[in-house]
This record gives structure tokens, sequence and C-alpha cells, in this order.
């Protein structure tokens, strides 16, 4: 009862007229599912983004839709024609769905690399997205950020 198996892989079309053409054919089709199922599970990751994963919350109403939506449009497209364009939308992206990399992402990631880091300028509250707004070691940053964009505004 001492059984020894040897798997060959044996090419059942060899020799075929076609094979070739149909295998790269098969192989195409597969890659673009393949890159179709990965395109799915990216949008609805981003649909449910940190702000939005209680299913059915509606929160729309916290987005400034007519501020937002006209600088997506203006950085996408045929707008997007250099990778400085490409990244100022990648970061306003991110900044919409609260994914900004702060140390509490950044913790969630690679907690064995971040452990228990706190803010970087005050070393004291951990790092997210609203304490970044209310650090006093950045409070000069945001009064200088709110005065140039009045200045803009006006």
């Amino acid at each position: 009862k001492h059984l020894e198996l040897e798997l060959i892989k044996v090419k059942g079309h060899s020799g075929i007229k076609g094979n070739k053409e149909a295998d790269r054919v098969a192989k195409n089709v597969m890659e673009r599912l393949t890159y179709n199922i990965c395109e799915a599970a990216l949008e609805a990751a981003w649909s449910f983004n940190r702000v939005n994963r209680t299913i059915f919350q509606d929160i729309t109403h916290i987005i400034e839709e007519k501020v937002t939506w006209p600088l997506f449009k203006k950085n996408t497209g045929l707008n997007c024609t250099m990778s400085s364009i490409n990244n100022n939308f990648i970061k306003h992206l991110k900044l919409t769905n609260n994914l900004l990399p702060t140390l509490e992402i950044m913790k969630e990631r690679r907690y064995d690399l971040y452990g228990d880091v706190k803010c970087r300028m005050c070393l004291e509250e951990n790092e997210d997205d609203d304490y970044l707004i209310y650090c006093q070691q950045l409070r000069d940053k945001w009064l200088i950020v709110a005065n140039n964009t009045k200045h803009k505004c006006n």
C-alpha cells in the first residue's frame, strides 16, 4: 500500500491550430475580470469610508457640494495632465473621505511601526483628523491658512 503519485502537466491542446490564440484571449479576459473585481472592491471601500461606515446613514449634508464637486471636476479627466494635478486630486479625495495619513490611520495599518505615538507637534494627544485642527502647536499655521483663504476669496 505504498502509493507514489507523480503529477505531470500535459498540454491537452498541443499542436491544435488556434490554441495559443484561444489561451491568449482567455488570459486577457481573466485579467480584465480580475481588474473589474478589484475595481469594484475599491469602489465599495470608498463608498463605506470612515465617515459613512454606518449603512444607510445620510451624511451628504456634510460635504459642501458647491465647492467639492467643481474642485473634483477641475482635477479629473482631460484636465488631469500632470502628476501634480493628480496628487492634488488624490489629497482632496482622501480629505473628503477622512483618509489622510494621520498617525491614528497609520497605527491602524501598521501598529507594529507606530505603536502609541502621539501628535508629532505637541506629543500629548493622538493625532487624527479632528485633533489636527485643535492642536495648539498648529494654531498659528491654521490662522495663516484662514487668512490666505480669505485673501484669495476677496
